[in-house]
């Protein structure tokens, strides 16, 4: 008998993967998406799924692909018509996905991908305003390599540099003031 806090047999993620797919087949893309499944994924593409359709969480499949950094999965998406700049219930995209976990390389092909650098979430916040918040150093200079706004204030009239200075981001605030006299 398993115990609670024991890892199940490996089998019982393809028989719990199998139930999700019959009964939420949209939730169980994402889900296989967010795993980087890339077999899987290229089944459903391959069936005409509407891959930037949110599931019942008003999640889609490339926000969690970014999120997870499932590269494969992520590609896959982006080639297959995905929306780059496809936006959640909540305004965010891949993109705030990437920026907000830290996800260096996600980003880096989604930018490839022309993703939208200035994307607003619901709060009116870009994915600089969650690079700089969660103190992801490589993401800020990423975006700011790719000549991002600094001066973008969300709903609450916060800027990037004032979300790094409430999150005490000491790091990024130098990076920012540095940007600033350059810029």
């Amino acid at each position: 008998m398993w115990a609670s806090y024991d890892a199940p047999p490996a089998k019982s993620f393809h028989v719990d993967f199998l139930a999700e797919a019959i009964y939420q087949p949209r939730d169980a893309f994402v889900y296989a998406a967010s795993l980087n499944q890339v077999e899987v994924v290229k089944r459903w593409i391959d069936k005409k799924l509407n891959i930037d359709e949110l599931d019942k969480d008003g999640i889609h499949a490339l926000y969690m692909a970014a999120q997870n950094e499932s590269l494969e999965v992520l590609e896959l998406l982006l080639t297959s018509g995905a929306n780059v700049d496809q936006q959640q219930e909540n305004g965010k995209t891949a993109l705030h996905a990437a920026s907000t976990w830290g996800r260096v390389e996600a980003a880096q092909l989604l930018l490839v991908h022309q993703a939208s650098i200035g994307s607003r979430d619901n709060d009116g916040q870009t994915p600089l305003h969650c690079a700089c918040r969660n103190g992801h150093d490589a993401i800020v200079q990423l975006l700011l390599n790719s000549g991002v706004d600094l001066f973008v204030a969300d709903d609450l009239g916060a800027t990037p540099i004032d979300v790094a200075q409430d999150w005490q981001r000491l790091d990024i605030l130098d990076m920012l003031a540095g940007m600033q006299k350059d810029g």
